[in-house]
């Protein structure tokens, strides 16, 4: 006889909370801005760079928001499964990225740029694709998609 451990794998809701947002439904990049300022209020002041993830229903409602990763002063380490793993236990059809840059400049880094190509491949990949990834600054955003700088792939190219 030999054991082998059976298991299985949940999604835990830490809480809920209510929040101050005429909708649940992220329809342009500014619901999406309205939600993290409301969920992580602090996150343009964090002297660290904070990662965190919206993600949405096939019609775009937002099934819950996660932290995902907290760096240093300058870096924040995102790797495809560090997104997708809670991505797969939520249920999500498809994923918002954003996180904060302390110096409170909102361009996007090569490294910025580098890592959500990645994502965005995975994304498709798992058919879970990464709508947007935004940079927060102090007093501004930037929204990759709407610089160009998230690549679209077709699954065939991959």
């Amino acid at each position: 006889m030999i054991k082998i451990p059976r298991t299985k794998i949940q999604l835990v809701k830490e809480h809920t909370h209510l929040y101050n947002l005429p909708t649940k439904r992220v329809r342009n990049i500014n619901d999406s801005v309205a939600i993290l300022d409301a969920v992580f209020p602090a996150m343009r002041f964090e002297i660290q760079e904070v990662l965190v993830a919206i993600f949405l229903s096939c019609k775009n409602d937002v099934l819950n928001v996660q932290e995902i990763s907290r760096g240093t002063i300058d870096t924040a380490f995102l790797t495809p499964r560090d997104v997708f793993a809670p991505a797969l236990l939520s249920g999500a059809s498809a994923t918002i990225i954003a996180h904060n840059h302390p110096s409170g400049d909102d361009t996007p880094s090569i490294e910025d740029i580098s890592s959500v190509a990645r994502i965005a491949k995975a994304g498709i990949l798992i058919g879970i694709p990464l709508l947007d990834s935004l940079v927060i600054g102090r007093t501004t955003y930037t929204s990759m998609l709407q610089k160009n700088l998230i690549p679209h792939f077709k699954k065939e190219e991959l």
